[in-house]
C-alpha cells in the first residue's frame, strides 16, 4: 500500500521532469501549472470563438476586432525551454540565408527593411544620438548598425545563448531578461522597436504599457508583426494579428498610429508577409 502511494506521489514529479530534461513543450501545455488560460482578447477583452487548434493549443478569434489568440498563455518556464541555447538561432536566421553573427553582406537585406521602415514611419527622423530600445534583438545586429548610425542602442532578448553570442562578436548592449522584468526608466527613450516578436508574447499589452512608460512624450514605437492563417500552426507564436487588431492594440496606449501593409498573395490564396504599426505620443 505504501508503496502504491509513493508511487502515486511521486509520478507527477517525474512527468515533470522528464518534461523539462526533454524540452517536451506539448505535454507542458497540457500541465496546468505551466500555462494560463486566456478567456478573453488581449486587445479588446471581448469574448472569443473557435478559429483553429495547433499541435499545443486551440486559437479564438475576437469577435469584435478580429483578432486571433492562443487559448493558453504559457507561463516564463515554457517559454525559457522554446527560446533556449544558439540553435534556435541558427534556424531563425538560416531561413533569412543568414549563417554568421558578424557582419556580411548577407546581413544587408535584413537591415535595410527594418531601417527604411523605420526612416519611413520618422521613428529614425535624422537627428543623431537616438536613445532607442529593441525588444527581442536576438545577436543585436540592428544595434550594432544603429550604433554605427550615431544612436544609443540597447535591447533585451531572453535567448542568453544568442544575446551572449552578440554582445561577444558585435560589443552591443543585451538584457538577457524579459523585458516586463527590466528596471527600464521611465521618460527616457525616443524610440522603442520590435520586429517579430510581439506574436510571442502571452500578455502583449503588458508589455505595450511598458514601453509607453518608458518612451518620451513625443517618442515611437514600432512594431513587426506576421499575419494571414497560415501563422496558426506556428506553434511559437501565440498573437496572430490583422490590420484592425495591430491598430486597437497600440491605440491602446498610444495617441496617434499608422499600420504599414507588407503583405501579398500567393497563387495558392494564401496571404503571407507582415504588418508594420507605429505609436506615437504615448498616453498618460
Amino acid at each position: 500500500m505504501f508503496r502504491k502511494l509513493t508511487r502515486f506521489i511521486i509520478n507527477p514529479f517525474r512527468i515533470v521532469t522528464t518534461c523539462l530534461l526533454f524540452r517536451n513543450i506539448r505535454m507542458l501545455y497540457m500541465l496546468p501549472s505551466f500555462t494560463d488560460k486566456v478567456e478573453r482578447c488581449p486587445v479588446c477583452e471581448a469574448a472569443g470563438v473557435h478559429e483553429f487548434t495547433n499541435r499545443y493549443t486551440p486559437l479564438d478569434r475576437c469577435t469584435d476586432c478580429g483578432h486571433v489568440y492562443s487559448r493558453k498563455a504559457p507561463k516564463k518556464r515554457i517559454m525559457q525551454l522554446v527560446y533556449k541555447g544558439y540553435g534556435y538561432w541558427k534556424r531563425d536566421k538560416g531561413h533569412q540565408g543568414i549563417d554568421k553573427v558578424e557582419y556580411s553582406p548577407q546581413w544587408d537585406a535584413f537591415l535595410q527593411d527594418r531601417l527604411n521602415i523605420a526612416t519611413k514611419t520618422g521613428v529614425l527622423n535624422g537627428k543623431k544620438g537616438l536613445k532607442i530600445f529593441e525588444i527581442g534583438c536576438s545577436e543585436g545586429m540592428l544595434l550594432h548598425e544603429l550604433k554605427k548610425l550615431g544612436h544609443q542602442a540597447e535591447g533585451c532578448d531572453m535567448n542568453a545563448a544568442t544575446a551572449q553570442e552578440g554582445m561577444k562578436t558585435l560589443a552591443v548592449k543585451i538584457h538577457t531578461e524579459m523585458f516586463e522584468d527590466l528596471p527600464l526608466k521611465e521618460d527616457h527613450y525616443d524610440a522603442v522597436l520590435s520586429f517579430h516578436t510581439v506574436e510571442h508574447l502571452p500578455s502583449p499589452d503588458s508589455v505595450l504599457k511598458k514601453i509607453a512608460q518608458t518612451l518620451k512624450s513625443d517618442g515611437a514605437v514600432l512594431i513587426e508583426v506576421p499575419c494571414g492563417p497560415d501563422e496558426y500552426t506556428n506553434t511559437d507564436h501565440l498573437q496572430f494579428f490583422c490590420t484592425e487588431s495591430l491598430r486597437r492594440f497600440i491605440g491602446n496606449r498610444f495617441e496617434e498610429v499608422q499600420i504599414f501593409d507588407n503583405t501579398y498573395t500567393t497563387q495558392s490564396g494564401a496571404v503571407m508577409g507582415s504588418l508594420y504599426g507605429c505609436g506615437r505620443c504615448p498616453k498618460g
